[in-house]
């Protein structure tokens, strides 16, 4: 029951996100940096989870904001796609059930 907000300016915080998001019923969102291997430069890559309640909550932003090339504020394009699978996202991350590690 989760978005994925990839393409994030370095330094964004979950009270951005939670902003963003403000129209909907957010359970909680996590922002990872992460390093980038991929290419020349080595650069970070910031993304957002977002986590509701239902899947249907969950659709319902996604399908109000768009998906990809949505205007994260200032200009910044960012990608907002469906977790298909968050319960073993990562450690820390919302779950329900057994976490697979």
């Amino acid at each position: 029951h989760s978005l994925e907000v990839h393409n994030l300016e370095e330094g964004t915080r979950e009270d951005d996100v939670r902003r963003y998001f403000r129209d909907y019923r957010v359970d909680s969102c996590m922002v990872i940096n992460s390093r980038d291997n991929r290419g020349r430069g080595r650069q970070w890559r910031t993304t957002a989870y977002v986590y509701f309640s239902t899947v249907g909550e969950a659709r319902e932003a996604m399908l109000a904001i768009g998906g990809h090339g949505v205007d994260f504020g200032g200009g910044k394009k960012v990608d907002v796609i469906m977790n298909k699978n968050p319960r073993h996202l990562m450690k820390g991350g919302p779950s329900r059930g057994r976490r697979r590690e």
